[in-house]
């Protein structure tokens, strides 16, 4: 078999983290592979074209948040879309919890696709771990997949009109 020491094994593998970089397809398929099951649960993720959730995947950077920490403010701008893959995510309006988000849930699209500022904030509830979708990463996506746009609008509708009951609910209404 030749020399199997540590240092061959090492280079076999730097070997193959080169090659990661240098192929883009093969990134592609790994980190949709990666996140494959979260994506699932992401209704506006669920059975897309390959195309389409790639291009979205590999836009994501991963944000690492401590439990307390504020993801998003109420009354921001939105900038961001927000996928939640460990930990659980509270939103909060005027310092009221509303509902607990588990992995596979995802946030800010009401104020990304609806243009809108954040109606409530998002605090972590322990160690969570997220990937961040920027709106123009989004917007850019959606130019080549015209036909989800107002999917994910009608969508992002409901949500608010489902998030408006959540938070006249908190006020005794």
């Amino acid at each position: 078999l030749g020399n199997t020491s540590r240092d061959s094994y090492c280079g076999v593998f730097a070997g193959l983290g080169q090659a990661y970089h240098r192929v883009p397809a093969l990134r592609s398929e790994v980190t949709v592979a990666l996140y494959k099951e979260t994506l699932n649960r992401v209704p506006f993720l669920k059975n897309r074209e390959p195309t389409f959730v790639t291009n979205m995947v590999t836009k994501f950077v991963p944000l690492h948040v401590l439990g307390g920490e504020l993801v998003v403010r109420e009354g921001e701008v939105g900038m961001n879309l927000f996928f939640l893959f460990n930990g659980k995510i509270e939103s909060v309006y005027r310092e009221r919890k509303l509902k607990y988000m588990v992995p596979g849930s995802y946030f800010g699209d009401v104020a990304v696709l609806l243009t809108e500022r954040h109606l409530v904030s998002f605090r972590a509830h322990g160690i969570c771990d997220l990937y961040i979708l920027s709106k123009s990463d989004l917007e850019y996506a959606l130019q080549h997949f015209p036909n989800y746009t107002l999917e994910m609008r009608e969508l992002a509708v409901t949500r608010l009109a489902m998030l408006n009951e959540d938070i006249e609910m908190s006020q005794g209404r």
